[in-house]
């Protein structure tokens, strides 16, 4: 066989694994962004915002920092607890992943403390 054939065989394989594992690791990266946003946030004002788009007016968190790579809104619910004072004391985040859809395979889950941040383990923890 040519060189360059042989070439493509054994490094083609390679360059798409590469290539998945950075498409799975783009979500995650932006989903870091955004919790590491919240963390500030709440380091500032004692408390997570209402939505990600404060994050956004406020300078914490990047113009559409709040959408996955596929365009879709992340999923974000702050969190209130019995004396929290009308303040979200912790909250949920999520993105739906490149199907689009909620709870299933390819959610892109919180990589930071991901049991208190994350809506299925929540519900889970629930039941």
């Amino acid at each position: 066989m040519p060189p360059l054939v042989l070439l493509i065989i054994f490094i083609l394989p390679e360059f798409l694994a590469t290539q998945e594992a950075a498409e799975i690791s783009k979500p995650v990266a932006q989903m870091r962004g955004a919790q590491s946003a919240l963390e500030l946030f709440y380091n500032h004002y004692k408390c997570y915002p209402e939505n990600l788009e404060i994050l956004i007016k406020e300078g914490y968190l990047q113009k559409n920092g709040n959408v996955d790579p596929w365009v879709n809104k992340n999923q974000y619910k702050p969190i209130y607890s019995k004396d929290s004072n009308h303040k979200a004391d912790n909250y949920l985040l999520g993105s739906s992943g490149a199907d689009g859809k909620f709870d299933t395979e390819d959610d892109i889950k919180p990589p930071i403390n991901t049991i208190r941040h994350t809506f299925k383990n929540n519900i889970e923890l629930k039941k």
